[in-house]
């Protein structure tokens, strides 16, 4: 149903934002659980010859980003597929500022701003934080940091 009709999909995918529930996948060796929306998110994303409509995408993400309080949970979920927009990376900040809730790092980190490490108080967030960041954004947060004087190759 969710893969023939989007707008069903998307219906059930903002009537389902704060639910709790998830779908557990299970194999001999790996397990994996999603939450409903997101697994609404990846069958009706992707297209009968495993090609990603960013469209249909850009319409969930639009749904997530309209709510009065962001969803982390969803949201650090969704945060591969999140469009690097000012206003998208403006709503994290706020609500990273007033929570402090750390699954917020992950979508914030999508943005590579190393200023938005100045949102977390203690140190232990911190760290927490450079850990999320440090994948992707090495190089810049080590010369922020002082640590590079001249690139170095990571191995």
């Amino acid at each position: 149903m969710i893969e023939k009709n989007q707008e069903i999909a998307l219906e059930l995918f903002e009537n389902t934002l704060d639910s709790n529930d998830s779908i557990c996948l299970r194999s001999d060796c790996l397990r994996a659980a999603y939450s409903l929306p997101t697994m609404i998110l990846n069958i009706s994303s992707y297209s009968k010859n495993g090609i990603k409509n960013q469209k249909n995408i850009d319409r969930f993400i639009e749904i997530v980003f309209d709510q009065p309080r962001l969803n982390p949970k969803i949201l650090a979920e969704m945060s591969p597929w999140l469009p690097k927009r000012k206003d998208y990376h403006e709503k994290i900040r706020r609500q990273l500022a007033e929570t402090r809730d750390l699954r917020l790092l992950e979508p914030l980190a999508n943005f590579g701003d190393v200023k938005d490490l100045t949102l977390l108080r203690t140190l232990d967030q911190r760290l927490v934080a450079l850990s999320k960041y440090w994948h992707g954004n090495r190089n810049e947060i080590d010369s922020k940091l002082g640590l590079l004087k001249d690139p170095v190759v990571y191995l």
